[in-house]
């Protein structure tokens, strides 16, 4: 069993301090009980994601920003989470606010999104070819 301490695993995490209006914000790569929790929230999301990604590999920030327009209800709750703030506190968010910190939870979670649409794309592939 290892020693490994949880300040140790919050240094494994990516983390980017920010500044939202006159707040200053911790956002956070998601942690495995991230995406477990959120796992009805994010399943959806990634969905349309790979769908998007199954045209071009790779979404350019459009094609995401069109993905998250999408599931805009459940953008707040995804983000809230990265910076242990409730889904409410993001949705009143202004818009230049808001485009902030989305493009942050973005650039410390899309490897996360980007891994788990390609897992997807690559399950529902091979149970195609059974």
């Amino acid at each position: 069993m290892s020693d490994t301490t949880e300040g140790d695993l919050e240094k494994l995490l990516s983390t980017r301090e920010i500044e939202v209006g006159k707040e200053k914000l911790t956002i956070r790569e998601y942690s495995l009980i991230d995406s477990l929790a959120l796992y009805q929230v994010i399943d959806p999301f990634i969905e349309a994601l790979a769908e998007v990604m199954k045209a071009s590999e790779m979404p350019d920030v459009e094609q995401v920003r069109a993905v998250m327009a999408e599931h805009k209800e459940r953008i707040p709750e995804l983000i809230g989470r990265a910076i242990d703030r409730p889904a409410a506190w993001v949705a009143k968010l202004s818009a230049a606010d808001s485009l902030i910190l989305i493009d942050w939870w973005w650039v410390l979670n899309r490897a996360f999104f980007i891994g788990a649409a390609t897992r997807k794309i690559r399950a529902t592939q091979g149970n195609k070819e059974k």
